[in-house]
């Protein structure tokens, strides 16, 4: 049975770790699968990314962070399955989580500094559940206006670190790197609201063309 830690204290913010969402065999298999997807180098608002990303997703369900704009690309059978599986760990739908941000880390990198993600297209629930595959990694959680401590976990292989509610608003987190870390896969599962960012986007584009002089 997973295990189950807490780790938001304040009102409205729910954080949690689980470890052995997967067995570790599982996770293995997960691993290989996704390696073997067509990765790429996206370039956001602070130019070439540092990791090949895959975005997958229901339809509509676009993604966009940091000035980079991701339409979904069709899940393949294996995505599907680690979604159940996810949602299953987090006692949610896999309905729930319409689309998924794969991250691919070689060995030695993938250190991400402190941050809060952007969930403006997450719905009510703001929903965020991330599966570790390959190699272990610490995460750290801290509140965003410095009071409190930090609160860290080890991140094994098929385990699943969730955020939710008010979490970004209250709390940032990092993945620190250390010597030696052997290549990592992350899959960001997210409760993206279908044709959230369309919508805004048509909107902005609306608004631009009502600038245009006549």
């Amino acid at each position: 049975m997973a295990a189950v830690r807490q780790l938001a204290q304040r009102a409205g913010c729910t954080a949690a770790y689980i470890e052995n969402a997967l067995t570790a065999a599982e996770a293995d298999a997960a691993f290989r699968a996704c390696a073997a997807l067509p990765w790429r180098v996206e370039t956001d608002a602070f130019g070439l990314q540092s990791r090949p990303t895959y975005y997958v997703g229901d339809p509509h369900c676009t993604f966009s962070y940091v000035g980079l704009r991701l339409p979904p690309q069709p899940w393949t059978p294996e995505l599907l399955e680690m979604r159940a599986r996810v949602a299953a760990a987090i006692d949610r739908p896999a309905e729930a989580l319409t689309g998924v941000l794969l991250n691919n880390y070689p060995a030695g990198s993938g250190s991400i500094p402190w941050h809060y993600d952007e969930v403006r297209a997450h719905g009510a629930e703001n929903l965020i559940a991330t599966l570790s595959l390959g190699g272990p990694r610490r995460f750290r959680l801290r509140p965003r206006d410095g009071s409190g401590q930090v609160t860290e976990v080890e991140m094994t292989p098929g385990s699943v670190v969730m955020m939710a509610g008010a979490t970004q608003d209250h709390y940032e987190h990092e993945l620190p790197l250390r010597d030696g870390d052997p290549p990592r896969i992350s899959l960001t599962f997210r409760s993206i609201v279908p044709g959230f960012e369309d919508a805004l986007a048509t909107a902005n584009d609306l608004c631009v063309e009502d600038a245009k002089p006549r």
